[in-house]
C-alpha cells in the first residue's frame, strides 16, 4: 500500500496546484448597445451554454462583470454566440444562446427553445397532460411547439415540410434540423451558429499501472494470506467529452488487462486438528471498466473529474501445485499431505466502481492523466482446505498514469 499513498499524494499535489487562470486567445467579443464589438476574453473555467453574467478583460486587460443589462450580446472563441433580450412574456433581458440565425432564428435559453420570424416571438413549448376517458385518467403528450413552427414556415414549402414537421423531437437537434430544411426548401440564406461546435469529441487513451488487492476478513479459524498483493496492469479505451449540451459530463470505456502470480497459505485450526497447506496459481483477468464522470474543474491546461460505473471482469486461473497438511493437536508425527487445489475464482464479475482523475493537456489533442480508481467484488474467489471452504470479497484500489489522444 505504500507505493500507491505516494503516487495518491502525488494526484492530490497536481489537483491543489491548479491555477485557476489560464491564458486564453483574445478571440471572444462583447457587442455594445451600438452595436459595436470590442475584443478580448470572456474568462472561463469551463464552455458553457447558459450563464446569467460574463467575466470580460479587454486588450488593455480591463476587467469588466457584465449582464444583459449591459450589453447587447457576445461571442466565444469556439463559435458560441449569446444576444441580450427578454424571454416572451418576461421582464429582464438575459442571454439567449443564437443557434440559428435567419428568416426564422432559433434561440436556447436553460434548456428552452425559442423561435422568431422578426414579426413573432415565441417559445417552443411541450408537456403532459392528464384527461379523463370514460372513467379512467389518461396522460396524453402535447406539442404546442409544432403549431407555432407550422405557423412560421407557412409558404410554398408548407406542404412538403408537413410530415417532417410531425416528427420533429423537443430538442436542439430537431429544431436545427427542421429550420435548416425549411431554409433550403425556401432558398433563404441563413447561419448554423453551432456548426463547430462538435456534438462531443472522441479521444483514445491508453494507460499503466499498479493495483493494490484487499479482501475481506477471514473467520475467527481461518487464515489465507497472499504472497504479493500488487499487480501491474495496461489498460487502452475510448473516451466521449466536451459534449455540446452537457459540457460537465463524460463517458469512456476501456478493456484492461492484469496478471496476479502469487502462492496463497492457509491455514483452518479446528478442536481437535488443523490444516495447512500452500497453493501456487496465476490468475489471468480481463475487464470492461465503463464510467461517466463529472468534470468538476477545466481550463484549457487541465481538467479534474469524478467518475462512477461498473466494471466487468472475466478472469482465468491456472493452479499450480497445491498441498494440504492434516495434523492432529497433540500429535507431533502423525501428518497426512494431500495434493488438491486450494484456489477457485468466478469466471465473470461485475464490480461497482468509482474514481478521481485528472486531465493534463499538452497539445489540443495530446495529454497526459491519473486517475485513482476502486472497485469492489463480492464473492471474489474462494480457498480450500480439504472441505473447508473460505469465501472473500475483494477490493482492487488502482492508480493509473497513461496518455490521452
Amino acid at each position: 500500500m505504500r507505493i500507491l499513498r505516494i503516487l495518491a499524494g502525488f494526484f492530490l499535489i497536481s489537483l491543489f496546484c491548479h491555477e485557476g487562470a489560464w491564458a486564453q486567445e483574445a478571440s471572444d467579443y462583447i457587442i455594445r448597445h451600438d452595436g459595436s464589438k470590442v475584443y478580448g476574453t470572456v474568462a472561463r473555467d469551463f464552455d458553457f451554454n447558459h450563464t446569467d453574467k460574463i467575466n470580460f478583460a479587454d486588450k488593455d486587460q480591463k476587467q469588466l462583470v457584465l449582464g444583459p443589462q449591459d450589453i447587447s450580446g457576445f461571442g466565444l472563441s469556439n463559435g458560441r454566440v449569446f444576444v441580450s433580450r427578454t424571454l416572451p412574456k418576461g421582464d429582464d433581458p438575459v442571454f439567449l444562446q443564437l443557434l440559428l440565425r435567419g428568416k426564422i432564428s432559433l434561440y436556447s435559453y436553460n434548456s428552452r427553445y425559442f423561435v422568431d420570424n422578426g414579426k413573432d416571438y415565441a417559445e417552443l413549448l411541450s408537456k403532459y397532460d392528464n384527461r379523463r376517458v370514460e372513467g379512467r385518467i389518461v396522460t396524453t403528450f402535447k406539442r404546442p411547439y409544432i403549431g407555432v413552427l407550422s405557423y412560421m414556415m407557412s409558404g410554398p414549402c408548407a406542404p412538403e415540410l408537413q410530415q417532417k414537421l410531425a416528427r420533429v423531437s423537443n430538442s436542439e437537434s430537431g429544431f436545427v434540423n427542421i429550420l435548416m430544411l425549411y431554409h433550403h426548401c425556401e432558398d433563404i440564406p441563413f447561419d448554423l451558429l453551432i456548426e463547430e461546435i462538435p456534438i462531443f469529441r472522441l479521444a483514445f487513451q491508453g494507460a499503466v499501472g499498479v493495483s493494490s488487492l484487499q479482501a475481506s476478513s477471514s473467520g475467527e479459524r481461518r487464515k489465507d494470506v497472499f504472497d504479493g498483493h500488487i499487480i501491474p496492469g495496461v489498460r487502452f479505451g475510448i473516451r466521449f467529452d466536451q459534449i455540446r449540451r452537457i459540457p460537465r459530463i463524460s463517458t469512456d470505456l476501456s478493456v484492461a488487462y492484469s496478471r496476479w502470480k502469487t502462492v496463497v497459505h492457509s491455514e483452518h485450526v479446528a478442536e481437535n486438528y488443523s490444516l495447512t497447506g500452500t497453493e501456487d496459481f496465476v490468475r489471468s483477468t480481463v475487464s470492461v471498466p465503463l464510467y461517466v464522470n463529472y468534470i468538476f474543474l477545466r481550463s484549457l491546461s487541465n481538467e479534474y473529474y469524478v467518475g462512477a460505473g461498473v466494471t466487468f471482469a472475466f478472469h482465468q486461473l491456472d493452479n499450480g501445485f497445491g498441498i494440504t497438511d492434516f495434523r492432529r493437536n497433540g500429535s507431533t508425527s502423525e501428518t497426512l499431505l494431500i495434493e488438491d487445489r486450494l484456489m477457485e475464482t468466478s469466471s465473470s464479475q461485475a464490480a461497482p466502481s468509482v474514481k478521481l482523475g485528472a486531465h493534463f493537456r499538452f497539445k489540443e489533442k495530446l495529454g497526459f492523466f491519473t486517475e485513482l480508481q476502486f472497485e469492489h467484488y463480492g464473492d471474489a474467489y474462494s480457498v480450500h482446505l480439504d472441505h473447508h471452504q473460505a469465501d472473500y470479497d475483494q477490493s482492487v484500489l488502482s492508480f493509473l498514469i497513461g496518455l490521452r489522444f
